[in-house]
């Protein structure tokens, strides 16, 4: 995820839509008090060429212990002590950012997010899943993935008590073109550029019309109804 303060705007970061190409992107207008995630470690790189590395999402806290009488000695103690406490991350949800941040900065700056036809997300997700754990390979199979619900939810991120919070919902399908869209109205000098994280992990020829049954596709339905709902996608139109 991303904030910038300059910019006035903050990216909540969804699973599978090309969140990590988009964070490398935006993330080179960025300035020193701006809100950086860290990421994987090999598109870490892709930034660190660029002189770009995560920062202010860890926040110094004085833990206070139970004392009994503060003194001048309890508060020198107290001060000498200070725990890292991760405020921010990769896949922070709207409602963890909100209350970080603070109703004035939450109100006033611009959030958006992206989001995918879900049954094309969730088999993307699941090859991506087996690509990071190889033990996986013979033992979980796309459909015991589905029927055990184990892909991620990406309405939890950017809704609350069932509607968005967010200021604009763009879509993986459109993705330049939303993003484009987005940066011009902030003002950002997006050049088209987005390298391609995690690419090339899902089969090329499994697309989710191929692999997806009818039993399939309905607990997906279920699962993402309100993505659905909110954006009008069909498992007609996932490639």
């Amino acid at each position: 995820m991303l904030i910038s303060h300059e910019y006035q705007f903050i990216f909540i970061k969804t699973r599978k839509t090309a969140g990590t190409s988009i964070e490398i992107s935006l993330s080179r207008f960025l300035g020193p008090w701006d809100v950086i995630t860290p990421i994987s470690p090999e598109d870490e790189l892709t930034r660190i060429e660029r002189g770009i590395v995560p920062r202010n999402y860890i926040n110094s806290v004085h833990p206070v212990g139970t004392v009994s009488h503060w003194d001048e000695k309890a508060i020198r103690s107290m001060q000498s002590k200070v725990n890292m406490v991760r405020q921010f991350y990769n896949h922070c949800p709207a409602t963890e950012i909100r209350k970080s941040v603070g109703e004035r900065i939450w109100n006033s700056y611009y959030k958006f997010c992206f989001e995918r036809n879900p049954w094309e997300r969730v088999v993307s997700e699941y090859y991506y899943v087996l690509s990071k754990n190889p033990q996986w390979q013979g033992l979980v199979s796309l459909e015991s993935y589905i029927r055990e619900r184990r892909f991620s939810l990406n309405h939890q991120l950017y809704m609350e008590d069932g509607e968005p919070v967010v200021d604009r919902i763009c879509r993986f399908e459109s993705l330049q073109e939303d993003l484009t869209d987005v940066c011009q109205r902030l003002n950002i000098p997006y050049d088209g550029w987005l390298p391609r994280a995690k690419s090339g992990l899902k089969k090329a020829s499994a697309g989710q019309k191929d692999v997806l049954t009818a039993d399939l596709v309905d607990i997906i339905a279920q699962a993402c109804q309100p993505e659905i709902e909110l954006l009008g996608y069909s498992a007609r139109n996932a490639a």
